[in-house]
């Protein structure tokens, strides 16, 4: 649980008491305008707390998902990295920008395979 999901579920706990203090000092006959406000503030602060709870499973779920993204991207990385074969990852135009070679040097690279890449990446 993240600290703001349980610092705004303090703050509505919080409400909710002081709001049945407000109702314990309201007297029974009072048939005024206070008891519809109580009530409706009830229900307001019962929705906050729903909503909160939905936001910290949402978080959850998301945290979760990220880890998962973070495995699977360090997985990915790892198959591309230690692969014997050479792999390049280009832009639109042909532009090496991450490469994993089995192998291949710089200057083979530069000199023989770019011009390549930028020669296919300029045909439509």
């Amino acid at each position: 649980m993240r600290a703001s999901d349980d610092l705004l579920r303090q703050q509505a706990d919080a409400a909710l008491a002081r709001l049945a203090g407000l109702r314990e000092r309201v007297l029974p006959s009072d048939d005024g305008l206070v008891p519809e406000v109580l009530e409706e503030l009830s229900v307001a602060l019962h929705e906050l707390q729903v909503t909160a709870d939905e936001l910290h499973d949402q978080n959850e779920a998301l945290a979760a998902a990220e880890m998962r993204v973070a495995s699977e991207r360090t997985r990915y990385r790892r198959l591309f990295d230690f692969s014997p074969d050479g792999y390049f990852v280009t832009d639109a135009h042909g532009i090496i920008r991450w490469k994993a070679v089995g192998g291949i040097t710089d200057e083979v690279i530069r000199e023989q395979i770019e011009p390549q890449l930028a020669k296919l990446a300029a045909t439509p």
